[in-house]
């Protein structure tokens, strides 16, 4: 069957007026071509074989005039292919072409030099599109995808028919509960003015045609028109799609030239001849920016003969609306997406009336196809097929009735009421609820009541478009929702509320309720307030007779009075007022809660003498709270801190000894504010310790000297404070006399070097115990590294830290200097964590580590402990590894030739870049960590697999089963197989390796063994590529299920069916999978014809 080819040109369509256009053009070419059969040949039963294709492509921006700048996708039809030929006998020969068929897109052009290069046969080349059809082995698929000219490399599929949809425009605007309410737009008249329209579309049905232009008849030749025509009224008829109104009849007026251009005067004709033809409804998907008067003349001609006239806004992006939808008597449509968002193409402005759909809107095409499109061409016919609906459901109305139906009936988007973007709303088909008056509305009550505004809701109604409400002496209001906030009303003033429901047929009865506002909430306000008293007062409020005053929800004060002292009250405790006021048949809503803190009660003698250690206590940092002056808990805990630190005895009272060591710290100058000689070495000495102070220190104890030193005692756990003392001024000095700083020399020294450079901080390769400028810039670069104080010197921290990382083996979560080189030396054995390696010891750090310990046959933890690095180093000081040279070598050499992975006829000893290439390709292609290093684990598999039994000259009872396998799989070795691995196994077993892409070597090796046991085990089925595919089709072709004279190793979908079809006829299980009962029928079969 050859292939059917369908050519599809794309071309932006443009609706100007006074402007030319391109257009769309779709064309088909179809063949359908029989295979040859003899008079002989006939068949029983043939299936009928259904194909649709698809397609889709999205369209480029357009003019910057046009209205429809509408995006395309097109899709073909159902093209469906029938052969019947009646026979005697089951004999079905099909071409297996198509299913060999692999489909090749190249970048910019076809390389039909590459195809021929790996054996390829071309059968399909594209004029328009850098591709071609052609069959490929499985290897050379794989050597065409891997060329850099190709983009993809994909299997030739079957396409199978689809039904009916229902486009998501169509079901946004609740068109199907129209029809499922009766409405169909049926007896409707809509005359569609664009580009023509395609009368013979089988989901369309047009009653009417006529070309304004030089064009011979209405005949759509650019699609545009019939798209807009199916979203109007395509027929609900289980195929395609259907449109908003499927029952509408569709009047087709041709605008369009010969030269696909449009001009107001043909226009002007299609308004004309509209009118002539009695429609109802005019769709114009069309416009200009520019007005013409006789345009609108014709315009308002037609609208006063009682004919809705709908218009698309325009694709322009801007705040302009094009014309004819701009003229006062055009319904102008702009255009939503699918989450109700206007469409980012619409334009938008003050004459928009409606929105609808039009973003990615599927409907009927040329050619009896169907394509995705999107405008404001689009929404427009969404708005004249709801008109439609509107005009069956409502027969009685007029014109200026239905268009204020259409406005009341749709959805309000954006901001409240009619705005720039979606005029009143999205648009809505009509039910059967709307034909008759909505009930009273029921449970009218208050939602919120206050001085000058009133909340009320009632029951919700399906059949109202919106509920009115009159508010005696004030005036009427409108709400779409059953609920609605009236403002601006009087204090405490009696109301009587009517709430109606409204819709296209008329208000419902009305439901009153009667409210009283409620008296204006005075405003609360206090002063004098002492530690337990506060004075409170509010204003005069004419409504009311006498107020009720809370205090943190309790009633304190009931009265006529204006003012109200509060007394009795806590010292500094904060306290929440309220107050109503009243009349005998009305009360305010509550004031706003008025705060008041009563003062602190002031203190005695002895309290401020308790005040004043707290507050010392505080500077120093043992007391986290503000002084109170009571003695509790957190004041005696602070005075034994107080007294540990400073090594006094811990009483936890303010003794005398106590009180004199806190006024000798509090009394210093080396704390804020002070000034003394000793600060200028104080502050050199923070420097040197890396709490740089100041280049030119003084004698100040500034703020920078403060914050400096609570960084110094923070970081060696003194109490941070900022404050000079004996500890602080002890410590430092400690720090500075310690031998392991630049200059100084101890045994020690030599440790500290050698644990540094373990850690990734190489001092010496001879350490001795001298600390210099070298160890001194290696404990920097690791205190840096490390985030702790750059000092150079080996201070308590560091040497803490050192120790500990010494101590503590590499593992996830580590940040170290030493992981790098873990990295780097795992990379070169094959288990490569990163090419830019961190210190940051991170999962993928510890799954190689893992995977490396696993490997070698070591505990798999992932931690780095002494074995792992000792066996780490061992394999990279293997001699059998780029750059060495071992006489081991040549036999290396010798045993990868024999093994497939041939290195050189002369082989020597050096270990080189080929050798290591072959090393690595033998570790790849046998699972090995892929490293090029002739490691144990790799000598081990050479010598293993040359070890088989399965290799020329050896002997074996398991060779006889091995010759019975390969001749099973079509590589026949011996018709009496014996034990003997001979020269022609071995050349059978090669055979074998290259069908499969496997290593050719002729030895079984277990890569060769598990391919054959796979495929001994597997049944054949479709996409299989395998050489008993051509035995399997020449046995079947003898039991009369012909496949191809010409029988490939592709296992296609006509192979499937030939399989299908013996199984049947035979009552196997028919699926296509060629099992053992499957074969072993086809071998009863083939003996009992022998």
């Amino acid at each position: 069957m050859k292939l059917k080819k369908i050519v599809v040109f794309f071309i932006s369509f443009m609706v100007v007026i006074n402007t030319v256009i391109p257009f769309y053009t779709v064309t088909a070419e179809e063949s359908f071509l029989q295979d040859p059969q003899s008079n002989e040949e006939v068949l029983q039963s043939f299936e009928e074989i259904d194909s649709i294709i698809e397609r889709s492509e999205s369209q480029n921006e357009l003019d910057e005039h046009n209205n429809s700048n509408d995006e395309i996708s097109e899709e073909k039809p159902d093209i469906i292919e029938k052969n019947f030929i009646d026979s005697d006998y089951n004999d079905i020969s099909v071409d297996e072409n198509d299913e060999n068929k692999a489909i090749i897109l190249f970048k910019e052009k076809i390389n039909k030099e590459l195809i021929i290069n790996v054996n390829g046969t071309i059968h399909d080349e594209f004029e328009n599109i850098p591709a071609l059809a052609a069959s490929l082995s499985p290897q050379a698929i794989e050597t065409v995808k891997n060329n850099p000219d190709v983009i993809a490399v994909e299997e030739n599929e079957l396409y199978h028919t689809q039904g009916q949809t229902i486009d998501w425009g169509v079901q946004r605007v609740e068109a199907p509960t129209s029809w499922s309410s009766g409405f169909t737009g049926k007896g409707v008249k809509v005359a569609v003015i664009d580009s023509g329209i395609d009368t013979t579309h089988p989901d369309l049905n047009v009653v009417g045609c006529y070309s304004a232009t030089n064009a011979p008849t209405c005949e759509d030749s650019d699609g545009h028109g019939t798209h807009v025509a199916g979203i109007i009224g395509a027929k609900n008829n289980n195929r395609g799609t259907v449109g908003v109104a499927p029952d509408v009849d569709i009047y087709a007026a041709r605008v369009s030239n010969l030269n696909d251009e449009i001009w107001t005067v043909d226009v002007i004709a299609a308004i004309d001849w509209a009118i002539s033809q009695k429609v109802d409804i005019i769709n114009m998907s069309l416009g200009s920016e520019y007005s013409s008067p006789t345009l609108r003349q014709a315009v308002d001609r037609a609208f006063d003969e009682e004919i809705l006239i709908v218009a698309a806004a325009g694709n322009d992006y801007q705040q302009s609306v094009n014309y004819p939808a701009a003229f006062p008597n055009v319904i102008a449509v702009s255009a939503t997406n699918s989450s109700d968002a206007i469409a980012s193409f619409s334009n938008i402005g003050e004459e928009i009336e409606v929105s609808a759909p039009g973003n990615a809107i599927r409907s009927t095409y040329i050619n009896n196809s169907y394509a995705t499109i999107s405008g404001t061409s689009m929404a427009s016919p969404h708005v004249a097929g709801v008109l439609a609906l509107l005009m069956e459901a409502y027969p009685e109305m007029q014109r200026d009735e239905l268009r204020t139906t259409l406005r009341d009936t749709s959805l309000d988007l954006g901001v409240a009421g009619k705005d720039i973007y979606f005029g009143y709303g999205l648009v809505q088909a009509p039910s059967k609820l709307f034909q008759e008056v909505p009930d009273s509305p029921a449970n009218v009550k208050v939602n919120n009541i206050s001085s000058h505004s009133v909340g009320l809701t009632w029951d919700k109604q399906e059949n109202v478009h919106y509920y009115s409400i009159d508010v005696e002496d004030v005036g009427e209001f409108q709400s779409s929702n059953p609920e609605l906030l009236i403002e601006g009303l009087t204090a405490n003033k009696q109301y009587e509320i009517t709430v109606y429901a409204v819709n296209n047929i008329g208000a419902s009865e009305p439901s009153s309720i009667e409210i009283l506002t409620l008296i204006t909430s005075p405003e609360l306000s206090s002063e004098n307030i002492t530690h337990n008293t506060v004075d409170l007062f509010w204003l005069e409020e004419n409504d009311a007779t006498h107020f009720e005053l809370y205090r943190d929800d309790t009633l304190i004060y009931a009265g006529s009075e204006h003012s109200f002292i509060d007394t009795g009250l806590e010292h500094d405790t904060e306290y929440s007022y309220y107050i109503y006021a009243k009349n005998d048949d009305n009360t305010s809503a509550r004031s706003e809660v008025h705060t008041v803190k009563t003062n602190v009660k002031p203190l005695t003698e002895e309290e401020k003498n308790l005040w004043t250690v707290q507050e010392g206590l505080q500077i120093l940092g043992f007391l986290d709270r503000a002084p109170t002056g009571q003695l509790d808990d957190e004041t005696e805990a602070a005075l034994r801190g107080f007294q540990e630190y400073y090594g006094l005895e811990i009483t936890g009272e303010v003794d005398e000894t106590t009180l004199e060591k806190l006024n000798g710290i509090l009394l210093t100058p080396f704390q804020n504010g002070g000034s003394h000689d000793d600060v200028i070495t104080l502050k050199k000495n923070l420097s040197r310790l890396g709490f740089h102070v100041s280049d030119n220190p003084n004698t100040r104890y500034g703020p920078f000297t403060v914050n400096q030193v609570k960084e110094f005692q923070k970081y060696y756990g003194l109490m941070a404070n900022g404050i000079g003392d004996e500890k602080t001024l002890a410590k430092i000095n400690e720090i500075l006399s310690t031998p392991f700083q630049n200059g100084g020399s101890h045994d020690d020294v030599i440790t500290l070097k050698k644990n540094l450079s373990r850690l990734g901080f190489h001092v010496s390769d001879n350490p001795n115990t001298k600390y210099g400028p070298a160890t001194e810039r290696k404990v920097r670069e690791y205190q840096t590294f490390y985030g702790l104080r750059e000092n150079g010197i080996a201070d308590e921290i560091t040497v803490a830290k050192i120790n500990e990382h010494i101590s503590t083996p590499m593992s996830r979560g580590d940040y170290r200097q030493d992981v790098i080189d873990l990295k780097v030396k795992l990379g070169k054995l094959g288990f490569v964590v990163s090419a830019n390696p961190t210190p940051q010891f991170g999962p993928s750090t510890e799954q190689a580590v893992k995977d490396f310990q696993s490997y070698y046959g070591l505990i798999s933890n992932g931690i780095v402990e002494e074995a792992t690095l000792a066996k780490i180093d061992e394999v990279l000081a293997s001699p059998l590894q780029n750059g060495s040279r071992h006489e081991d070598v040549i036999r290396l050499k010798e045993n990868l030739s024999r093994l497939g992975f041939h290195v050189s006829n002369n082989p020597n000893i050096a270990y080189g870049s080929t050798t290591t290439n072959r090393v690595k390709e033998f570790q790849k292609y046998y699972g090995l960590v892929v490293n090029g290093i002739a490691d144990e684990i790799t000598l081990e598999k050479i010598d293993e697999i040359l070890a088989t039994p399965f290799i020329k000259g050896s002997k074996h009872e398991a060779v006889i089963t091995l010759k019975e396998n390969l001749s099973r799989l079509g590589f026949h070795v011996s018709d009496n197989p014996n034990i003997s691995y001979g020269p022609a196994t071995e050349r059978k077993v090669k055979e074998f390796q290259e069908f499969y892409s496997l290593r050719v070597n002729g030895i079984v090796d277990n890569i060769t063994q598990a391919k054959i046991e796979k495929l001994l085990s597997t049944p054949m089925s479709r996409g299989d590529y395998r050489q008993d595919v051509i035995d399997l089709k020449v046995k079947l072709g003898k039991l009369g299920f012909v496949v191809s004279a010409n029988p490939t190793p592709q296992f296609g979908p006509a192979t499937e069916q030939a399989v299908k079809d013996f199984q049947s006829y035979y009552g196997l299980t028919s699926n296509g999978i060629v099992d053992e009962d499957t074969m072993e029928k086809i071998d009863e079969l083939l003996s009992n014809l022998s």
